[in-house]
């Protein structure tokens, strides 16, 4: 099996500009809002579908701003709107708490779901971390570096909702 990094690693070699990059993160970050957005239709529990609801909404600001970062990129490029927001999981509402209250019979269903969303989210934190080393432009790493942390944050919110859950099913 191939290590997500060698993936991203590949992809990246494979396109020859940087709008290919570009267009390559925006259907990623469109692909993750989809991926969310079938799967709350699917999963019973309150605390998963708030929490995949909460990840859509968050990749398609990426998207958006990927979308605003091509349109108005230079040779310099432009950051905008991006440097306001902080990526820290904390930030994010606390999904935890519902867990108290509701499982389903389905958890290892669930389970299931947000181990390939936490696997979705590490492949897009390497993908940006990478495309901020191959930056020789300070902007355009600055950029990248930010969308990475935004999914690292991501990352950590699905993994301690898991730690979170996992705990919570061994003590009752």
């Amino acid at each position: 099996m191939k290590d997500v990094m060698d993936s991203v690693i590949e992809e990246i070699d494979n396109l020859e500009s940087f709008e290919d990059v570009l267009d390559m993160a925006i259907a990623l970050e469109e692909k993750g809002r989809s991926f969310y957005l079938d799967k709350v239709s699917e999963i019973q529990n309150p605390a998963v579908k708030d929490l995949f609801k909460y990840l859509a909404g968050e990749e398609k600001k990426h998207a958006q701003y990927l979308k605003d970062f091509k349109e108005k990129n230079s040779e310099v490029g432009n950051i905008h709107d991006i440097a306001d927001f902080k990526p820290v999981a904390s930030d994010a509402p606390d999904f935890k708490g519902m867990l108290d209250e509701e499982f389903s019979n389905n958890w290892m269903d669930e389970e299931g779901v947000l181990l390939s969303a936490l696997r979705f989210e590490k492949k897009t934190e390497n993908l940006y971390r990478e495309l901020a080393k191959r930056s020789t432009n300070d902007q355009r790493r600055e950029f990248f570096e930010k969308l990475a942390e935004f999914e690292k944050g991501h990352y950590e919110i699905i993994d301690g909702f898991l730690e979170y859950a996992t705990e919570f099913r061994m003590q009752t």
